[in-house]
């Protein structure tokens, strides 16, 4: 067993910290991910961000598919929570109310 945390989606917890010789902090999760579950570029702007938001929690909202069978709505609602931390942790990074 190592020390690293329990780790869902891929995003690397337990490998952040301080790093060199600035101290700055590196968060332990790439934001670069989260930019892909929105489907979006890290280029875009506060606007695009949520367009895409919206436009991805649309598509992947449960309700949206609960008349297709409860496997299917269970992987809705694992992708729309994915898509909500992607987009919380996107607006906390660049401070986006």
């Amino acid at each position: 067993y190592n020390n690293m945390m329990y780790d869902p989606y891929g995003y690397g917890y337990g490998y952040g910290g301080y790093s060199g010789s600035q101290q700055t902090y590196k968060p332990s999760y790439n934001l670069e991910n989260d930019y892909k579950i929105l489907e979006i570029d890290s280029s875009a702007t506060d606007d695009e961000v949520k367009k895409a938001y919206r436009k991805q929690a649309m598509k992947h909202h449960p309700d949206k598919v609960s008349h297709l069978g409860e496997e299917i709505r269970k992987a809705a609602e694992e992708k729309f929570q994915k898509l909500n931390e992607a987009y919380e942790r996107i607006k906390s990074a660049r401070g986006i109310k």
